[in-house]
């Protein structure tokens, strides 16, 4: 038994030595591709919310004590310069898919969404918690791109598949 399990260890070991000087010298890549990966563009990337989504969703934070949540649209904005080089890689949340659930005290929870979901944080907390992440990450595996809070009128945080530090949306006219 003890011959048996030396031997698993020596071809692993052996299987590691030849794949480690395959990438040495440059016959496999070795890089992880994210498969969600979007394209890379040369500035930030960010979302943007129209005026009028943002004055509706306003509305549903003030009538409620409880947080809710609801699918958000999203459309992609690119921005390339003369060479077609991507400058901006931009979102707009331009209104959403149905009427907002109304959930618990501290919780909700939505359907799965084509681009992502907006959720409520009725106290005013402006970050994302762990079961806001750990749901977030199940959620990329059917294909969200972006979860949303708002934390107050005018008050929203995102993250991305892509990064998951979170970013202020920015309001604009549309």
């Amino acid at each position: 038994m003890k011959r048996f399990f030396t031997g698993i260890i020596a071809g692993n070991l052996i299987g590691l030595i030849l794949i480690s000087g395959l990438v040495y010298y440059g016959f496999l890549d070795f890089r992880l591709i994210d498969v969600y990966a979007e394209p890379e563009p040369l500035g930030v990337s960010q979302f943007l919310m129209s005026r009028e989504t943002a004055d509706l969703l306003n509305s549903y934070y003030g009538s409620y004590d409880n947080e809710f949540s609801v699918c958000v649209d999203v459309k992609q904005l690119n921005t390339f310069d003369k060479e077609g080089n991507m400058l901006e890689l931009e979102y707009l949340v331009d209104g959403f898919v149905g009427e907002p659930s109304i959930q618990g005290f501290d919780y909700s929870f939505s359907d799965m969404c084509e681009y992502g979901v907006l959720h409520s944080h009725p106290m005013g907390t402006s970050f994302f918690s762990l079961a806001d992440i750990n749901a977030f990450k199940n959620r990329i595996k059917e294909g969200e791109i972006v979860s949303i809070v708002m934390y107050g009128e005018d008050d929203f945080a995102y993250i991305t598949r892509n990064y998951f530090e979170e970013q202020k949306i920015i309001i604009i006219n549309a």
